[in-house]
């Protein structure tokens, strides 16, 4: 039996059924009417670290008996309650009719709900709360219920936006932002548009216009639509029941030509059960965050979006992969593509993270017909001792990990734009002693999007496509690219590596006398300011260049680089571009600068036509030379430093 909690002047009632409470007496602060001043901790857990409620839990659902001075009217009133840690759907009923459901969201914040038109009366009505699971924990409470119409209690003004692509004066889906003088982020009310996805200070209109009502004050409104694109803004003053127009443009400012903008990494509320974006939400953050391949990956669940974006009419913008997150003890994995009808790939039995579980769990993947599996964010929730590096103990000088576990994943996300607590630079040197170890990984960038207000796309990848039409790509291909290395990872810069003119990303160059030249193509939109291009020659920061752009406008600049590599082996090489955030309000991110990355280009540095890893050559090595001190002091002088290391991991191996 659940605690009873004492209340004066409420009366607690306890039943396994329920927690009805009867207020005997109602408090009016100003026009407002008390429903509760307590609070009540509903679910089945005790909750200590939640100091406003009992620690002890009721059993839902929740009933409030609570009296009205006068009748509601032909206008909607406003309940206000504080709420913590809501993460299924708890309803809000009053006399018996469902009013809203509990937006969710884990801190301690304070809520308001609409009430329609004449559901109040005079005397007593009952306020109840309810879930279907019982476990879910909550906390609610100090309750009151304002007889005014939502726009006279928040006074509430009403703003008319438009934004249109600047070259061909076309309305275009986008990221509408909506910025107080403050910093803060107004709610959004009453939205009128044909489609629409919004966000306290984020608007997702499906052709760039929308009305909707705010809070009066002083505004910047901010256009965007991905990182290709630049950015628009406008100072707006709204008031109280008056009328307020922007007019917004933006236009296509980085070339990716030859590329297509994939997302490999997204989430619904709908078939994950967490976050916030429905998958009818989720189709409008992708037209109008420029995402051109966009992976649907809903944890264990093989989800198809075509049908949501075709009944919604954005087939144009972008292409939708069946895919899964599957979740599983040892990591998480993102496969493509999927059958959406096809059994959900194995995910259950990994607990003990065996090597062999490694191998096992890509294997079912594969089987459900996935061409690309994407292990992710491989040092999640922490930096250190947890997510799959971490539980492997992976070493960022050798990449040796423990039980010589294989991986069998083509790829790992390098950028996830939802996932800061790693350091870009941690996950560099885990994906370069990974590449000296011959473990040929190629890097991702997504953005682990589960909310509207969370950018979809911010963390991306440009794959190689023979085709920039948006609708038209071809998976197959697409799925090449990613195995393969044609890509590159992004995080609001593009970045390509050419000789001749052509891409040699995930491809062979060969070196002439000890020297490789290429060119490093690198641009941003013109609010993305540009800052250390860096090659890495296996895994060893060769050249730098400090890089410049004009002010306020987009760039594109090609950078020559001739390197000296390895004559005696094989050598691989990886350029990379860190710039600051950028400075509008447009950009919502978690992360701490702007970045891209080549994948890796392998160099035939003694032009035998084979190319060997760094640790492969190191296995050569050791097979002609032993263990002989020597020959290996004789060897370490012909070899760089990466292949020295492995060289050491295999003698000590064999000692």
């Amino acid at each position: 039996m659940p605690k009873c909690v004492k209340s004066i002047p409420i009366t607690l009632l306890c039943s396994m059924l329920g927690a009805v409470l009867i207020a005997s007496t109602i408090e009016q602060q100003g026009s407002s009417i008390t429903v509760t001043k307590d609070f009540f901790h509903l679910g089945d857990d005790t909750t200590p670290e939640w100091p406003e409620a009992a620690e002890q839990p009721l059993v839902g659902p929740l009933e409030l008996d609570f009296k009205s001075p006068r009748k509601q009217g032909d206008g909607e009133w406003i309940l206000l309650l504080k709420q913590r840690h809501v993460d299924n759907t708890w309803s809000l009923g009053i006399n018996g009719q469902l009013v809203a459901e509990l937006i969710r969201g884990g801190d301690l914040v304070q809520r308001h709900y609409i009430i329609p038109p004449g559901l109040i009366h005079k005397g007593t009505n009952t306020f109840t709360l309810s879930c279907d699971n019982s476990a879910d924990d909550i906390t609610v409470g100090e309750i009151e219920l304002f007889p005014k119409t939502p726009r006279e209690y928040f006074r509430l003004g009403t703003l008319s936006i438009k934004v249109s692509d600047a070259d061909t004066a076309t309305p275009l889906p986008c990221r509408i932002s909506v910025v107080g003088v403050d910093g803060n982020l107004p709610e959004i009310y009453f939205p009128v548009a044909e489609s629409i996805a919004f966000r306290p200070g984020v608007i997702y209109p499906k052709d760039g216009s929308c009305t909707v009502m705010i809070p009066e004050g002083k505004y910047t409104i901010w256009a965007s639509r991905g990182m290709e694109w630049g950015a628009d803004s406008r100072k707006v003053t709204v008031n109280f029941r008056g009328n307020t127009n922007a007019t917004l443009s933006i236009r296509r400012e980085v070339d990716t030509t030859g590329y297509v903008a994939a997302d490999t990494h997204i989430h619904t509320l709908t078939h994950s059960g967490h976050g916030d974006s429905s998958v009818e939400e989720r189709q409008l953050t992708l037209a109008g965050e420029g995402v051109e391949l966009a992976i649907a990956t809903d944890h264990n669940h093989n989800i198809d979006y075509r049908p949501t974006q075709v009944a919604m009419g954005l087939s144009k913008w972008y292409t939708s992969v069946i895919g899964n997150e599957v979740s599983t003890g040892i990591g998480h994995f993102n496969a493509f593509p999927l059958n959406a009808d096809g059994p959900v790939p194995l995910h259950q039995g990994f607990e003990n993270g065996n090597p062999e579980d490694w191998v096992r769990v890509v294997e079912g993947m594969r089987e459900q017909g996935a061409k690309v599996v994407i292990l992710n964010h491989p040092r999640w929730p922490e930096e250190n001792d947890s997510g799959p590096f971490g539980k492997l103990s992976l070493d960022q000088l050798t990449g040796s990990r423990s039980g010589d576990t294989q991986f069998t994943f083509d790829a790992f996300e390098l950028f996830n734009s939802t996932t800061p607590k790693t350091p870009t630079q941690v996950l560099l040197r885990d994906w370069f002693s990974l590449l000296n170890h011959g473990d040929w990984i190629m890097a991702v960038g997504s953005s682990d999007s589960h909310t509207v207000g969370d950018m979809v796309g911010q963390g991306r990848t440009y794959v190689q496509s023979s085709t920039d039409i948006p609708s038209a790509i071809n998976v197959g291909e697409a799925c090449e690219s990613f195995i393969n290395g044609h890509s590159c990872a992004s995080l609001g810069f593009f970045i390509d590596a050419l000789q001749d003119g052509h891409s040699v990303m995930g491809r062979e160059v060969k070196s002439h006398r000890g020297v490789i030249e290429i060119d490093v193509r690198v641009a941003g939109a013109s609010w993305a300011k540009p800052g250390i291009l860096t090659a890495w020659l296996n895994g060893k920061a060769v050249a730098t260049k400090q890089l410049k752009s004009p002010r306020g406008k987009a760039w594109d600049e090609t950078v020559s680089f001739k390197l000296e590599v390895p004559q005696m082996h094989d050598s691989w090489v990886i350029f990379s571009i860190t710039g600051p955030l950028p400075e509008g309000d447009f950009w919502y991110t978690l992360m701490s600068e702007l970045a891209a990355a080549t994948n890796p280009i392998r160099i035939d540095g003694n032009n035998d036509g084979i190319w060997l890893s760094p640790r492969h050559t190191a296995r050569s090595i050791f097979k002609d030379i032993g263990i002989e001190a020597d020959e290996l002091q004789l060897a370490l002088k012909k070899v760089d430093e990466a292949v020295a290391v492995q060289l050491f991991a295999i003698v000590k191996s064999e000692r």
